[in-house]
């Protein structure tokens, strides 16, 4: 084959060859071909099927295919600039992470078709007797209220019936938005949207909530202020039963970067959330702490975690669940700079870059 790129866009090039030589496997192929994308493909599969042309000699390339790019670039330079260019969408994409790390976090709304909703609604347990009481902590326009609609109603109940559902907000941004929602499923005179703790309490009883919900939340808070969030005290502390639950849901790669805090934000796995809580083996066993991964690749993660977990978490298992994250960030940087510079890998070492940073930020003032 004399130049068949001559004829067809290189993905279908490639394509078409990888399709002949499947059909064709004790046949032998001869191309000449001046295509990178082409010789690129093909040294990934057999290198040594590679030979040029110099000074009317043919040598193979073997293990040097810079001798083959410097025959069709011209010289180092136009090497380095295809080099530079097939790695932009790398660097565009880390770049923009860590720009978008300098600006506060965005409230988002919708609810219907959203994953991490479904993966609640998949936890809730709603063929219980009982309405189950949920405390939407951090709510912002109710999305999660919003997409439950629609998984009750797949399971032919009605929300109102399953689920009483109250929201909290210290942010009166998108308490409208929220209350529009909550009308929508809820009628009576019952309080559900609270700005502050007093606010809660004022309606409210202690121990009345089953499950505390805080979805994307937990990294937009300051680690200085964990140790009073989860105390006897606060809010999630008096609200929730003796036997209820905090479910911490979170996307382990939030594609979009954003400043919550001064410290920008620390994303929690499950071993930092373990070491947070001092959570054993014997806890994992009992039911106490309870992990999630809604599409089994590590990224939506729920965890459910016992009240009586709560009131372990104290200044040393803080200190040591972000350093144990700053490592973790560590060691996800070294493989990523040994990974294919490609958009997506670029955006997670933005990611990682931004989760080292902001750990070691923090652990720097403590």
């Amino acid at each position: 084959m004399d130049e068949p790129e001559n004829h067809l866009h290189p993905s279908a090039l490639i394509e078409f060859l990888d399709t002949l030589g499947e059909a064709s496997k004790n046949s032998q192929f001869w191309i000449a071909t001046h295509s990178v994308p082409l010789l690129a493909h093909i040294a990934m599969k057999e290198p040594m099927s590679i030979w040029y042309v110099e000074n009317g000699k043919v040598t193979n390339s073997g293990s040097q295919p810079e001798q083959v790019l410097r025959a069709l670039l011209g010289n180092e330079e136009q090497i380095d600039n295809l080099n530079t260019f097939t790695s932009l969408p790398a660097q565009y994409a880390s770049i923009s992470y860590a720009a978008e790390c300098l600006l506060e976090p965005v409230t988002v709304g919708g609810g219907k078709g959203d994953p991490q909703v479904a993966q609640i609604g998949g936890i809730l347990n709603f063929n219980a007797t009982m309405p189950i009481s949920l405390l939407d902590y951090g709510a912002g326009k109710s999305r999660l209220l919003s997409g439950l609609v629609d998984i009750a109603n797949t399971h032919g109940r009605n929300l109102a019936d399953v689920l009483s559902y109250f929201a909290f907000d210290p942010s009166p941004q998108d308490k409208e938005d929220s209350l529009a929602i909550i009308k929508s499923v809820y009628s009576g005179d019952t309080v559900r949207h609270f700005l502050d703790q007093e606010d809660f309490f004022s309606t409210k009883d202690n121990l009345s909530i089953d499950v505390v919900v805080m979805c994307n939340v937990l990294h937009e808070i300051q680690p200085d202020d964990w140790l009073k969030l989860f105390s006897d005290a606060s809010l999630i502390g008096r609200s929730l039963k003796d036997s209820g639950y905090l479910l911490i849901v979170e996307d382990q790669r939030i594609p979009t970067g954003e400043k919550a805090h001064k410290f920008g934000f620390l994303v929690l796995d499950t071993p930092h959330l373990r070491t947070l809580f001092s959570v054993t083996e014997k806890d994992i066993q009992e039911g106490l702490f309870l992990s999630n991964d809604h599409r089994n690749d590590g990224r939506l993660k729920a965890h459910k975690i016992s009240k009586t977990l709560l009131g372990r978490l104290n200044g040393d298992s803080r200190k040591t669940a972000i350093d144990q994250l700053r490592v973790t960030a560590k060691s996800r940087i070294s493989e990523l700079r040994n990974s294919e510079p490609n958009y997506k890998n670029g955006q997670m070492h933005g990611f990682w870059t931004q989760q080292f940073a902001n750990a070691s930020l923090w652990l720097d003032g403590h």
